[in-house]
């Protein structure tokens, strides 16, 4: 993890729940799945037992979705050749596109639904804004005609 000293690493997923922690590393690698959660993750490292300030090296190789399963490991474990192998690829990137398609559709529909009510308020707010001058410009007349009869002007 880093170039010496300890480094405490923890992962907490958007719900707050402490999913990952290492307290006293001073090397090494970690791996976690989110599960179905989503959100923001939060991700801390901490130096630790730096008696003064130092530089502190930390590589991340952050993987999302099929790109981070280990191929090679599920290829040896299931006695799967090559081909085989692409086709789960594959498979795991086509369900991914098909999962982000239904998050983008359901974003879609409510921001269809947020559109088509703010429409409708404007559409409400235009009929009112049209009565309201309608109702000022008879108003108008009304007492314009009142004054000049009044002035003996018409």
């Amino acid at each position: 993890m880093n170039d010496g000293g300890h480094t405490a690493a923890q992962i907490e997923d958007p719900a707050g729940v402490v999913i990952y922690e290492n307290k006293a590393a001073p090397t090494g690698h970690f791996t976690f799945v989110s599960g179905d959660s989503e959100g923001e993750y939060k991700l801390c490292f901490t130096a630790r037992d730096y008696p003064t300030a130092q530089i502190v090296r930390i590589n991340m190789d952050w993987r999302v979705g099929a790109s981070a399963h280990d191929w090679e490991r599920v290829a040896k474990k299931d006695n799967l050749n090559f081909i085989e192998t692409e086709i789960l690829k594959l498979e795991a990137l086509v369900h991914e596109i098909h999962m982000e398609l239904q998050t983008i559709r359901r974003r879609e529909e409510t921001m269809r639904d947020i559109t088509e009510a703010t429409n409708a308020r404007v559409a409400h707010f235009s009929i009112g804004v049209l009565l309201v001058c309608v109702g000022l410009a008879g108003w108008q007349l009304y007492y314009l005609q009142r004054f000049f009869k009044r002035k003996k002007i018409l």
